[in-house]
């Protein structure tokens, strides 16, 4: 709807706005990564002329609580909820750990005067991977925990030893996921302003979900919701990035209650990478027979969640588990999975929410299965993949709605047959083809949170013809707006360019969960629809009343309302409705305005007598074929050509699916190749910029052919699934098996993300078949 806008720079952004008379938050970091704080000296800071505050964590406690980050009674060991304060003021846990704040007349002042704050530190050992945090002597990141296991869990279905015992053929392997995060290009960031006269509070936050932040912030400050408005503008980006619960936010509202003045902040970009969303380390066992059928598997996966964070982040590792065994034919397996905390700095969301790990450690399973029994890697898929006809499909945690895996599969390895392969370029360069299924749970809804699966919209029509609608989701960038308006338009017959979304105001708009889990359309658009679906009825019996005909009688259509020769306008039949509504016999209301409230079906929210829960009502699926051209000289790879088939359910905008899918493939892309961000020995990250942390570039994306099917879901109102998580995964794992494909590496041979050069010279030098790889390998073209 907005596109011109956005192509013309008029969209205004968080940071496009600041108010008259603003000031500016700068934050005091840690540079130790564990450390206990002896004393925190603000005398110095607090004399630059311009500084209007200088708060450590003692004093800012006074202010604002305790961000929340998993309940009482989460199974963490814990005795009542475990909290993270906003400014810590005893202990630092990682590298850029806040512990004070500086408020001045410009962020330059700030930063002057934050750079003049003294902390001293007694340092404390640094855990810094997964073993060091899993001994019986590390110490404790949290010493409210009784280890450094945040979160476990086993995900398990049928006799796993027994299968694995059975089965002819076993093998093993590991995947390592490096630490990554989502990197949106608009970072975080807050204004707030305390009405004096209103006594209230007023934000602006480039954040996803408005609503349970006011609600969260409530608690905090000790205010009612109803004397908060949060309003998240546009975003460039959110990816997950920008869920609530990281600190600086609450901070910065409560020194704008304090100062009354508005006070902003805007995350840098070193800042912003100190915040990771990916690292994970999995071991598996698969069993098989000869015929390459998977008749067991047994997982275990761990993440290190790094410091904790109070963001749904920390929750991605049991979804994770909670994905196996994607779209396979599997009965007997077990995922056992644990987050550990470490002195790297904490999670937050990112899109793909722990279901990319999933994908890579089951496609490279398949691989490995491949490989063991020298079958074409596609035969392990059609041997495996579940069938058409066996949808809806439950697993210890999902029922998985809707699909034909097969035809997909199908489609995408025609699609990679067409057109001129690329050969070899160069005399030390191999080309390589790497396949992969993912399956993507979408539109969760997290019972027990603020944020639930369930969306209200509002409509208001006017007699002008055109819509308002108001609704709890938010758009972090994606354009889901211009989907829900077309619903609404459609429903009504007018034209959508009549039709106005009004969203991220939690003064205008019901309480909604905001952006996540792919579920504007799905559950906003769905309410959307349902709303403008009683104000069509509305206007029907209008026309039937004004032409005297029964309403079943009255057509819809190019905005207008037609029976028996005759036509009228919506703009006239709404202001016959408001002029005379229920005066007129067959009209019962002059209201203009509906409200609805949609939640998706296929969810179990409370566990049943086998304690099986399932937080995903919608399942979306594609298969992705990735062409790789390796260097093994210098190890450099380039990712020739992409191509996808892809099935989200009913489309109600493929160019906006086009396009979900399109970003997945650089994301895919970067998780694979390049992007990671790594510490020094002694917890200091090294990745606070893009010349380290390596986005893919332009340059870097390869040819993409995209296609798609529907298979509508059976559990949603107009048979849509969520769009906005899928790809991720399943271009991670195609990238990867085109690379191994090259190298010809032993599968036995841990797969490691990011593939970057030494790690591919690595498996160069491993390689088992020092033969040039020839293009298009066996079993992955048609």
């Amino acid at each position: 709807m907005d596109g011109e806008r956005f192509v013309r720079g008029e969209i205004r952004y968080l940071d496009d706005e600041p108010p008259a008379e603003c000031l500016h938050a700068v934050f005091v970091r840690s540079t130790v990564a564990h450390a206990e704080i002896e004393h925190v000296d603000t005398a110095s800071a607090a004399r630059v002329p311009g500084v209007h505050a200088v708060l450590t964590g003692a004093e800012t406690a006074t202010l604002v609580g305790d961000l929340v980050a998993l309940p009482d009674g989460a199974g963490t060991g814990a005795v009542g909820p475990v909290t993270v304060p906003c400014l810590t003021a005893d202990r630092v846990r990682f590298v850029g750990d806040p512990v004070a704040v500086v408020v001045a007349d410009s962020e330059r002042v700030a930063g002057t005067a934050a750079d003049l704050v003294q902390v001293s530190y007694r340092p404390l050992p640094v855990v810094l991977d997964i073993d060091q945090a899993s001994r019986a002597d590390a110490p404790r990141i949290r010493p409210q925990l009784p280890t450094n296991t945040l979160l476990d869990g086993v995900v398990e279905e049928g006799r796993v030893e027994e299968a694995l015992a059975r089965a002819p053929h076993t093998v093993t392997g590991e995947v390592h996921m490096g630490r990554g995060s989502a990197v949106p290009l608009e970072t975080r960031g807050c204004i707030a302003r305390w009405d004096t006269g209103e006594r209230r509070l007023l934000v602006r936050a480039a954040l996803q979900n408005p609503h349970a932040f006011r609600a969260n912030l409530a608690r905090m400050l000790g205010l009612a919701e109803g004397d908060i408005r949060v309003v998240a503008p546009p975003l460039g980006g959110g990816f997950g990035f920008k869920f609530i619960g990281m600190p600086e936010e609450p901070v910065v509202c409560a020194l704008a209650r304090l100062l009354g003045r508005p006070v902003r902040w805007v995350e840098s970009r070193a800042e912003s990478l100190l915040v990771g969303a990916r690292e994970y380390r999995a071991r598996y066992r698969v069993g098989f027979d000869r015929d390459a059928r998977l008749l067991g598997l047994e997982v275990t996966l761990e993440a290190d969640v790094g410091a904790l964070a109070a963001t749904p982040g920390i929750g991605m590792p049991g979804v994770a588990a909670a994905s196996f065994p994607g779209g396979y034919d599997l009965a007997a397996y077990r995922v056992r999975w644990r987050a550990v905390l470490t002195n790297k700095g904490p999670w937050n969301g990112a899109r793909g929410f722990g279901k990319e790990i999933t994908t890579l450690v089951l496609e490279s399973a398949a691989d490995a299965v491949a490989r063991e029994l020298g079958v074409g890697p596609v035969d392990v898929r059609r041997r495996n993949l579940l069938y058409r006809e066996q949808l809806p499909h439950r697993t210890a945690t999902m029922t998985i709605d809707s699909g034909d895996y097969h035809r997909v599969l199908d489609m995408a390895l025609r699609m990679a047959g067409r057109g001129d392969r690329r050969g070899p370029v160069g005399p030390h360069v191999r080309t390589g083809t790497g396949l992969a299924f993912e399956l993507t749970p979408e539109g969760r809804d997290p019972a027990g949170g603020m944020s639930r699966g369930s969306e209200t919209a509002t409509i208001r029509l006017d007699t002008s013809g055109g819509a308002t609608v108001l609704t709890g989701v938010t758009s972090p960038g994606t354009g889901s707006e211009t989907a829900i308006a077309q619903l609404v338009a459609e429903r009504i017959g007018i034209d959508v360019a009549g039709v106005r979304v009004v969203q991220g105001d939690t003064d205008r708009t019901p309480y909604g969960g905001g952006s996540f889990s792919s579920r504007a359309v799905l559950a906003g658009g769905s309410a959307a629809w349902q709303a403008a679906d009683r104000l069509r009825g509305v206007l029907v019996r209008a026309a039937a009343t004004r032409f005297g005909v029964a309403p079943e009688k009255v057509e819809v259509g190019d905005g207008s309302y037609r029976a028996e020769g005759h036509g009228v306008s919506v703009a006239a039949l709404a202001q016959q409705v408001r002029a005379f509504g229920s005066s007129r016999p067959g009209l019962d209301s002059e209201q203009l305005e509906a409200t609805a409230t949609y939640m998706p079906g296929n969810l179990q929210s409370v566990p049943d007598p086998t304690g099986r829960v399932q937080q995903y009502p919608t399942y979306s699926y594609g298969v992705y074929i990735a062409e790789v051209a390796v260097d093994i000289e210098t190890g450099n790879v380039s990712v020739l050509r992409v191509r996808a088939v892809h099935d989200c359910g009913t489309v109600i905008n493929p160019r906006m699916v086009d396009a979900q899918i399109n970003g997945a493939v650089a994301m895919g892309i970067g998780i694979a190749l390049t992007e990671e961000e790594l510490y020094s020995p002694t917890g200091h990250p090294l990745s606070l910029g893009f010349k380290h942390y390596m986005l893919p570039r332009l340059a870097d994306m390869p040819d993409i052919e995209l296609d798609h099917i529907e298979s509508p879901s059976p559990f949603t109102l107009l048979g849509t699934k969520g769009a906005g998580e899928s790809g991720i995964g399943g271009v991670t794992a195609a990238v990867v098996s085109a690379v191994r494909d090259a190298t010809r590496s032993d599968h036995r041979q841990p797969v490691v993300t990011p593939m970057t050069p030494p790690r591919v010279l690595e498996l160069v030098d491993a390689s088992t078949d020092p033969a040039p790889a020839a293009a298009g390998p066996s079993g992955v073209g048609p």
